[in-house]
């Protein structure tokens, strides 16, 4: 019984290993520019110094990215484009999202239990915390805003009238939500 525990376990870190490999993969691709912007440039018929300006151009320009497109490239489970600016726009910035818990995370709109679970559980992982710093360190930059909060919270203690015929709730039902 205790080898298939190791063997579990073994297997287990080989998932995690591969996970964590995948994700910084696709941190690569999101933030880095397309071969085709820079590439073509470094190989193209001009060489010299015009084309390695353009390249450090690309390299710069891919350093400055928006924190959506951050936030879904770090290849949190369950965070998809939509999520990852739906949370981008309610938290405002990276270091306020790492530090919500599953409470604050479900205020987002779209983002319930099992979400905000993968999330809280994604940013307690040292190794995740450490390539957002390392990230930091290489110069990459993310546009952060205020907070915005849910969209709910700008609806609070608003009236809504109601016109018409529900052909799926009676009267009593629609105000009840």
């Amino acid at each position: 019984k205790a080898s298939i525990t190791m063997h579990e376990n073994r297997a287990r870190e080989e998932v995690q290993q591969r996970a964590r490999e995948a994700a910084e993969e696709r941190l690569l691709d999101v933030l880095l520019p397309a071969p085709t912007s820079w590439q073509a440039s470094a190989t193209g018929d001009k060489e010299g110094e015009k084309s390695a300006e353009k390249l450090v151009r690309g390299i710069e320009a891919s350093k400055s990215r928006p924190l959506a497109n951050v936030i879904f490239a770090l290849g949190i489970r369950n965070v998809g484009e939509a999520t990852a600016r739906d949370l981008a726009r309610h938290f405002g910035n990276l270091d306020a999202l790492v530090a919500a818990d599953v409470d604050a995370l479900q205020q987002v709109p779209d983002v319930g239990p099992i979400v905000a679970e993968c999330i809280a559980e994604f940013f307690a992982e040292p190794h995740n915390r450490e390539v957002i710093e390392q990230l930091r360190a290489a110069g990459v930059q993310w546009a952060e805003g205020e907070p915005q909060g849910s969209v709910a919270g700008a609806l609070a203690g608003k009236t809504f009238v109601l016109t018409g015929t529900l052909p799926t709730l009676s009267r009593d039902e629609a105000k009840a939500l």
